[in-house]
């Protein structure tokens, strides 16, 4: 059994999150027992633990959480420290999956329902020099009383949020739309001055591109 987090007694324990734009990185302290003769170059300190600060071009706790776990098990099947190091460092997670694309500050996330979208925002504003802005859509035929939350969530927590077509299926987009709008006003939203709804995705994109600025997210 090999356990890794917060927990004291976590072989593989997870001390310190250093954020920053785009990235993170992280401490850790492992049992030294685990550690195999090629790792000899980190030398175990006085609690019988040696530290790691690996780097994460990912953000999200919750990404340096799943790192670490990714590393023990890749560590206890034979991998060198180093070349996990390495990898590690070059690995800029999955497609859709809070994936950063340059070379503007972009990132596309999976996130459609409203604890998601609330996350994800929240993820991000801490490490937003700038505005944080937010394109995102409800699906139609699919679970209605969630879109007047999402525009809630989306004008609550980001400083401009679009609101577009997100798969509306046999539904007029339009009244997808009308109901995210309802969230946002309820969230003190200002149509066209930190909220718009804009039907076509791509122009939507364009729209929130147009207003973005170095340091925006």
């Amino acid at each position: 059994l090999l356990t890794y987090g917060r927990h004291a007694e976590s072989d593989w324990r997870l001390e310190h999150i250093e954020a920053r734009p785009g990235e993170q990185i992280f401490t850790a302290k492992v049992r030294s027992e685990l550690m195999r003769e090629d790792d000899k170059s980190l030398k175990p300190e006085a609690d019988e633990r040696v530290t790691i600060a690996p780097r994460l071009p990912m953000v999200g706790a919750y990404n340096v959480h799943n790192a670490l776990g990714a590393l023990a098990s890749a560590h206890k099947a034979g991998v060198m420290i180093n070349d996990l190091f390495n990898q590690l460092g070059s690995f800029t997670g999955v497609p859709g999956r809070m994936e950063v694309v340059e070379p503007f500050a972009v990132l596309v996330d999976f996130a459609h329902t409203p604890p998601a979208l609330e996350n994800m925002l929240s993820v991000l504003r801490p490490v937003t020099a700038g505005k944080l802005i937010v394109v995102v859509g409800a699906a139609g035929e699919r679970d209605p009383g969630k879109r007047t939350p999402l525009g809630e969530v989306a004008v609550k927590h980001a400083d401009l949020a679009i609101f577009t077509e997100e798969d509306s299926r046999s539904e007029d987009v339009n009244k997808i739309l009308v109901d995210m709008s309802k969230g946002a006003i309820h969230a003190g939203g200002e149509a066209t001055n930190n909220y718009w709804c804009i039907s076509d995705r791509r122009e939507a994109i364009r729209f929130a591109v147009s207003q973005a600025r170095e340091g925006d997210t």
